[in-house]
C-alpha cells in the first residue's frame, strides 16, 4: 500500500495546482517457471485533487475524483523484464470537461543491469 498528499504552492504566474492526495493497493504473486519469473498482479488507486486556482481564483474546471483498477503480469527473463497492464475506470468525478479516460493498456520493456 502506498499513501501521499502532495502541497501545491503558486508559482511565479499566479497559479496553483490543487493539493492531491493518492492511495495505492496492489497484490502479486511470483510463479518461478525455470530460469524466469512470471508474475500476475491486481492493482486499485485512487487520486482527490483540490481545485487549481488562479490569482486566488479557483478554476472549476480542474479537480475532482477517480479511481482505477488494473491488472497484468510481469515476465522476468534474464535482466529483461516485460509488463503488461490493463488499466480501466471505475469512478470518475472529474470537475468541468476533462479528457475522458475509461481504459488503457500499457506494455513496458525493462532491461536490468
Amino acid at each position: 500500500m502506498d499513501v501521499s498528499y502532495k502541497l501545491n504552492f503558486e508559482n511565479p504566474d499566479n497559479y496553483r495546482f490543487g493539493n492531491t492526495f493518492n492511495a495505492n493497493v496492489s497484490g502479486f504473486y511470483e510463479v518461478p517457471t525455470g530460469n524466469n519469473l512470471f508474475v500476475p498482479y491486481v492493482r486499485s488507486s485512487m487520486e482527490t485533487a483540490d481545485y487549481d486556482q488562479m490569482n486566488e481564483m479557483e478554476m472549476n474546471i480542474s479537480g475532482g475524483i477517480i479511481w482505477w483498477n488494473g491488472a497484468g503480469t510481469e515476465f522476468h527473463f534474464v535482466s529483461f523484464i516485460l509488463d503488461l497492464t490493463i488499466v480501466l475506470t471505475s469512478v470518475r468525478q472529474l470537475n468541468g470537461k476533462q479528457p475522458e479516460n475509461d481504459f488503457r493498456g500499457l506494455a513496458s520493456l525493462n532491461y536490468n543491469f
